[in-house]
């Protein structure tokens, strides 16, 4: 599914990828707020900010963190 939406326009693939990070599965989150990490998502902040606080799996809200880190530097 990640795979799929990073073949797409980039605007197109970012809303996708957007939609993934609700997914019910952990992993799916996991790829999908990595792919959003490496396509330059105007709104990337937004988004690791809120699954670093909400989110209820610890890997994904730790990849959150680790991404609003290095977007501090």
């Amino acid at each position: 599914t990640v795979e799929r939406l990073q073949e797409l326009p980039s605007a197109a693939a970012r809303e996708g990828l957007r939609a993934l990070l609700g997914d019910a599965d952990p992993q799916v989150r996991l790829e999908a707020l990595t792919a959003l990490a490496t396509a330059d998502d105007p709104r990337l902040a937004e988004f690791a900010r809120q699954l670093a606080v909400e989110d209820q799996d610890r890997d994904v809200a730790r990849l959150a963190n680790e991404i609003l880190q290095s977007l501090r530097r």
